[in-house]
């Protein structure tokens, strides 16, 4: 027997039915012998074929006597993986990329998109400012991951994730981050002066002052 996906590539380990004459094919991946499940996880069965030919399992037709190759192909199930990022406090830097690194227990390389594109394999390194994702596509169902992120503590930075590890599944599971910066005498969300309000009230307050010092002197050396 042989197993193949439904691209015709071999699948290592797979359980498939031995071929015995007169036995009715079976609708999945079947023993024939003992009628117990032999499915490979990560797979969903498509088809048997013979010879290059689908075979016909609604037509009860039994395989031929003798010695024969039955090839099982099989779709294999993926899912996706989205990472997200959000910033948040009034001393926070939105524009700042934060660095994350994915950890996958499958091989291969694997194309992702969102507010950048290309291609991740385990181990790689990826940025993400305030609202930015990334949706990495095509991982086998099963796959174990986790999403580190770099430790930004030492820039007032406290770091919290949900999702952050787990297995891919059908759809979409999501990894999201948050990223947070407080600080009592920061400037507040949007105010991009940087500078506190009472200070900037001050110094118009002492431009007031010295411009009516000056036209009380100019005043006075008139008289």
């Amino acid at each position: 027997y042989a197993a193949a996906d439904t691209e015709g590539r071999p699948l290592a380990g797979a359980a498939l039915p031995q071929a015995l004459s007169g036995v009715p094919f079976a609708t999945g991946l079947f023993s024939l012998v003992d009628g117990k499940e032999a499915a490979l996880a990560g797979y969903e069965f498509q088809r048997w074929e013979y010879e290059g030919k689908t075979l016909d399992q609604a037509s009860g037709q039994s395989m031929p006597a003798g010695d024969i190759v039955l090839t099982a192909v099989l779709k294999e199930l993926t899912g996706e993986l989205t990472v997200s990022n959000t910033v948040t406090g009034n001393a926070a830097d939105k524009t700042k990329k934060f660095t994350f690194t994915l950890t996958l227990d499958a091989e291969g390389s694997y194309s992702y998109t969102g507010s950048s594109a290309g291609t991740i394999k385990s181990g790689d390194k990826f940025e993400l400012a305030h609202g930015e994702s990334i949706t990495v596509q095509g991982l086998p169902v099963g796959t174990g991951y986790t999403v580190t992120e770099a430790d930004y503590g030492r820039e007032g930075y406290t770091s919290s994730s949900s999702g952050a590890a787990g297995k891919i599944v059908e759809g979409t599971v999501t990894a999201a981050f948050t990223n947070s910066r407080t600080s009592a005498g920061g400037p507040k969300t949007g105010d991009g002066s940087g500078y506190p309000i009472w200070l900037v009230i001050l110094a118009v307050s002492g431009a007031g002052w010295l411009g009516s010092s000056r036209l009380r002197r100019r005043y006075g050396d008139k008289a």
